[in-house]
C-alpha cells in the first residue's frame, strides 16, 4: 500500500487545489504592484494608475506644418471607423454637459465683479445700464450670434475684458468667467497631438485594435502613437510565447535528464509526483495566509522548490533507498535545516514576493524532506546505477585557501562598481518599440506638463483645494507669462464651492444688486419698444435674449455636488475609501514653470500657521486644516523608485542577516572544516556579483537571486565535506547542481529582465559550483558529522 502513497496524495491535493479555485478561495495576482508592501506610497500609485488606465490613445505627428495637420486629421478619420474607436480629439474642450451646467447655475460658477474699496457689488445709474445695453445688443447684431452660442461663449471665450462679451445671463456684468480650457493639443517643440478613446478594453478586442492602428500607422510617415494597454496587450502575448518555449525546452531537457541520471524509472516517477504534491500544498497554505498571491511567487517558490532533488539525490547514491533498514542521513538534514533558516529569514522582509515565496519554499522543500528521508526508504527501489567514470572530473588543484583568496579579491574589485537600479519597470518585458513609445510621451509630459495629486477629505475641500491652486497660477501668470506661454487652467476650479455659492448669493440678494436688478427691469421695455429690429437676428431669438435678460440675476438652485456628478459632467475624480473615511483624488497637469508656485501652496497646506499665503482667505484657510487637502508633487517614477528603495535596505538587513546565520551553521556543522565550506558559499556569490557588475545594475531580482544562491550553496557546501573523493558524493552534488543551473539559467535567454537577471545569478553560481567539484580540493577530510 505504501507505494503507492504518493498516488494517493497527489490525487488528494489536485482535489483541494481545485476546489479552492473554484470556491475562489486562491487570488492569483499578475500586478506588479502586488509584490510592494501595502504602504502609503503604494496607495498613491495605485490611485495614479487608476487615473493613467484612460481609454485614450495618445497619437502625435512631427511637424507644425499645415501638412502636418492635415495627414493627422486624415489618420484620425481612418481611425475613427474601427470598432472599437468611440471618438477622436485634437483640442481640449468642455463637455456639453459641463456647458450647459455652467449655464444652469451661472451665478454661483462665474466669480462677482465686487468694488476694490467698498467690497460691494457696484450700483448703476439708468444710464449706465441702457449704455451697457445698447452696446451689448448690438454685438449681436454685428456678429451674427444666435441665443445659444451668446450664453455659451461665456464659457468656451476668455478675455482680459469681460465687458467685450455680451451675456444675456448678465445683461449688466457683474460677474465674471475669466478661466478657459479650450486649447489645441500640442507636443512642444515636436508637433501634434489628439487623443483616441477606445470603447472596450477587453485583451481580445485591444489587440484587434492594436493590429488595425499599426495597419494604418505603416501608410503614414512620422505618426507615432502609444497606449498602456496596448503595451500590456502585446507584452502579455510575447511572455505566453517565451513561457511556452522555456517552459517545454526545459520539461522535455529534464524528462530525459532525469531517467538519465537516475535510470529508476519508479523513482523518477514517484520523484515527480512528490514534487507536484509538495507544490501544491505550499501553494494551498500561501493562498490561505495572504489575501493575494503574486504569479511571481508561485512561479519561482515552484522553481526553488527544485532544489528538494538534492535530498532525494543525496538518499539514492548513497543506496539508502535499496537498505533494508533505513538510515538517517544528517548531512542531508543538515542541508535542509540551513536552507530552511534561510529561507525563514526572508519572512520578515515588508516585500510580499519575498516573504509569500519564502514560504512557498519551506513549506514545499519539508514535504519533499519528509517523503525522501523517511517515506522513500520504506517504499524501497533498486540500487542506484552509477557512472564510475565520473570520478575521473575530480581533479582537485585548487585549495580552499586560494578560493577564499579569489573570492574577497573579486568582491573588492565588483563591490566599488556595482550600481543599483530602482526602477522596475525595467523588470517586465524589454518590448524595445513599446518602450520607445512610452518614453517619449512620458519624458515629453514630465518635460513640459508635469503631473500633481491634489487630494482632500471632501468632493467640496477637493474643489476648493483647485480653486486655490488656480488662484495662485493666475495672480503669478504675468510673472512668468514669458517662460510659459499657456495659461495654466484647473478644469475642475470652474465647479462652484459650498463656500463660493454661499458668498454668491449674499451677492445676488444684497441691497445693491437689487437696486441693480430694478434699474434693469424698468429700462429693458423702454429699450426693447425703442429698438429697431436688426436684419441679421430673427425675432424669436431677439425676444429669447430679453427673456432671459428679464429673468437674470434670480436665486438659482443649489445643486448637489458629488464625485457621480462630477464624473457625469466629465471630471475624472476618484474615490478611496481608507477605513471609516474617504478621500477624493484629482489628477492635475499644469506647465512646468508653475511647479514652484504649487510647491509653495503645499508648503503652506502641511504648514499653515508657519507658511503664509496673502490669497488664501481665513475661510480657505480652516478648509485646508479641516479637510485633509495635499498636493503629491512627486511624478509616479519617483514615488515608485521611493518604494524600492525602501525595499533595498530591509532586503540588504535580511540578505547579511543570512549570510551570518549560514556561517554561524556551517561553523557549528562543519567545525574544523569551515574554511572548505564556507567557501562554497562566498566563489559563486563573489563569482556572480563580479559578472554581473561589467554588464549591468544591480536590480531587485538580482538581490533576490542572490539571497537564494547563498542559501542554496550552503547545502552543497555541507554535502562536499562528507567526503570530497566518494563517488556518490561526486554524483549528488554534480548532477543536483546541473540541474538546478539548468533549471534556472534557461531564464537567462528570457526577454523578461526579472526572469534573465534571476537566472544569470543562479546559472553563475551552479556552474561556480561545478568548477569547485572539480578542481577544489579541501584542507580537511571529514567522512561524518
Amino acid at each position: 500500500m505504501i507505494r503507492f502513497v504518493n498516488i494517493f496524495f497527489l490525487i488528494f491535493s489536485l482535489s483541494l487545489l481545485f476546489l479552492f479555485f473554484k470556491q475562489d478561495k486562491i487570488t492569483i495576482s499578475q500586478e506588479v504592484l502586488d509584490l510592494f508592501p501595502t504602504t502609503h506610497d503604494r496607495e498613491i500609485v495605485d490611485i495614479y494608475q487608476k487615473f493613467s488606465n484612460s481609454r485614450f490613445v495618445l497619437v502625435a505627428i512631427k511637424g507644425f506644418t499645415q501638412e502636418s495637420s492635415n495627414k493627422l486629421d486624415s489618420f484620425l478619420a481612418e481611425i475613427s471607423k474601427l470598432e472599437n474607436v468611440s471618438s477622436t480629439k485634437r483640442y481640449i474642450k468642455i463637455t456639453n454637459k459641463l456647458q450647459d451646467f455652467v449655464t444652469k447655475y451661472y451665478y454661483l460658477v462665474a466669480t462677482p465683479n465686487i468694488e476694490s474699496k467698498t467690497k460691494l457689488a457696484p450700483v448703476l445709474t439708468q444710464a449706465q445700464v441702457l449704455d451697457y445695453l445698447q452696446v451689448g445688443l448690438k454685438t449681436l447684431e454685428e456678429n451674427h450670434i444666435n441665443t445659444d452660442s451668446v450664453k455659451n461663449d461665456n464659457i468656451n471665450n476668455s478675455t482680459k475684458n469681460p465687458n467685450n462679451i455680451f451675456n444675456p445671463i448678465d445683461p449688466l456684468g457683474l460677474f465674471k468667467l475669466n478661466n478657459s480650457i479650450s486649447s489645441e493639443l500640442i507636443i512642444k517643440d515636436y508637433g501634434y497631438l489628439a487623443l483616441v478613446e477606445l470603447k472596450s478594453l477587453e485583451n481580445n478586442t485591444i489587440n484587434e485594435t492594436l493590429d488595425n492602428f499599426n495597419k494604418i500607422a505603416s501608410g503614414y510617415q512620422d505618426i507615432r502613437f502609444f497606449s498602456p494597454y496596448f503595451m500590456n496587450v502585446q507584452n502579455l502575448s510575447l511572455i505566453l510565447k517565451e513561457v511556452t518555449y522555456l517552459s517545454s525546452f526545459a520539461s522535455i531537457i529534464f524528462i530525459i535528464f532525469y531517467f538519465v541520471i537516475i535510470r529508476i524509472y519508479t523513482l523518477t516517477i514517484n520523484t515527480v509526483c512528490t514534487l507536484i504534491f509538495s507544490n501544491t500544498i505550499a501553494t494551498i497554505i500561501v493562498a490561505i495566509a495572504y489575501p493575494k498571491v503574486t504569479i511571481m511567487a508561485i512561479s519561482f517558490g515552484m522553481g526553488i522548490s527544485g532544489i528538494a532533488i538534492d535530498y532525494m539525490m543525496h538518499h539514492n547514491f548513497f543506496s539508502i533507498y535499496a537498505k533494508k533498514q533505513p538510515v538517517f542521513n544528517k548531512p542531508v538534514f543538515y542541508g535542509y535545516i540551513t536552507t530552511v533558516i534561510g529561507f525563514g529569514t526572508c519572512l520578515f522582509v515588508p516585500f510580499p514576493l519575498l516573504s509569500q515565496l519564502a514560504l512557498h519554499a519551506i513549506i514545499s522543500l519539508s514535504i519533499s524532506y519528509v517523503f525522501f528521508a523517511f517515506i522513500y526508504p520504506r517504499i524501497g527501489f533498486s540500487e542506484p546505477r552509477l557512472f564510475k567514470s565520473i570520478i575521473s572530473l575530480r581533479k582537485p588543484i585548487i585549495s580552499s585557501y586560494l578560493l577564499l583568496g579569489i573570492s574577497i579579491i573579486f568582491l573588492v574589485i565588483c563591490i566599488p562598481n556595482i550600481k543599483i537600479d530602482f526602477d522596475i519597470s525595467k523588470l517586465d518585458y524589454q518590448n524595445k518599440k513599446m518602450l520607445e513609445e512610452r518614453d517619449f510621451f512620458d519624458t515629453k509630459q514630465r518635460e513640459e506638463n508635469p503631473n500633481i495629486l491634489i487630494s482632500s477629505s471632501s468632493v467640496d475641500g477637493l474643489i476648493s483645494l483647485s480653486k486655490i491652486l488656480q488662484k495662485e497660477f493666475e495672480s503669478k501668470y504675468i510673472k512668468i507669462s514669458d517662460e510659459d506661454s499657456l495659461k495654466p487652467m484647473i478644469p475642475l476650479s470652474i465647479i462652484p464651492t459650498k463656500l463660493q455659492i454661499d458668498e454668491n448669493l449674499r451677492f445676488l440678494d444684497s441691497k445693491q444688486m437689487q437696486q441693480n436688478k430694478l434699474i434693469l427691469k424698468a429700462v429693458l421695455p423702454k429699450i426693447k419698444k425703442q429698438m429697431a429690429k436688426p436684419q441679421n437676428i430673427a425675432t424669436n431669438d431677439i425676444n429669447s435674449v430679453f427673456d432671459i435678460m428679464e429673468s437674470s440675476y434670480e436665486n438659482p438652485n443649489i445643486p448637489n455636488i458629488d464625485v457621480n456628478v462630477l464624473t457625469d459632467l466629465g471630471f475624472n475624480v476618484i474615490a478611496e475609501n481608507i477605513g471609516d473615511s474617504s478621500m477624493y483624488y484629482y489628477l492635475v497637469s499644469i506647465p512646468k514653470a508653475y511647479m514652484p508656485i504649487a510647491q509653495e501652496v503645499m508648503s503652506y497646506i502641511k504648514n499653515p500657521n508657519i507658511k503664509q499665503i496673502d490669497s488664501i482667505t481665513p475661510k480657505e484657510k480652516e478648509l485646508i486644516t479641516t479637510q485633509s487637502m495635499n498636493i503629491e508633487m512627486r511624478s509616479l517614477q519617483n514615488i515608485i523608485k521611493s518604494i524600492t528603495e525602501e525595499i533595498y535596505e530591509p532586503m540588504l538587513t535580511v540578505f547579511g542577516i543570512a549570510f551570518c546565520l549560514m556561517t554561524l551553521t556551517l561553523i557549528w556543522t562543519a567545525k574544523r572544516s569551515f574554511i572548505d565550506s564556507y567557501v562554497f558559499i562566498l566563489f559563486p556569490l563573489s563569482s556572480s556579483l563580479l559578472i554581473m557588475s561589467t554588464h549591468s545594475e544591480l536590480n531587485l531580482m538580482h538581490l533576490f537571486a542572490l539571497l537564494i544562491l547563498v542559501v542554496v550553496s550552503v547545502d552543497y557546501g555541507i554535502y562536499s565535506i562528507k567526503e570530497v573523493n566518494n563517488i556518490r558524493t561526486t554524483h549528488a552534488i554534480f548532477f543536483s547542481s546541473i540541474t538546478t543551473g539548468i533549471s534556472f539559467g534557461i531564464l537567462v535567454i528570457s526577454k523578461t529582465k526579472a526572469l534573465n537577471s534571476f537566472g544569470e545569478i543562479i546559472f553563475i553560481g551552479m556552474a561556480c559550483i561545478i568548477i569547485m567539484l572539480v578542481f577544489h580540493k579541501p584542507l580537511n577530510n571529514q567522512t561524518s558529522f
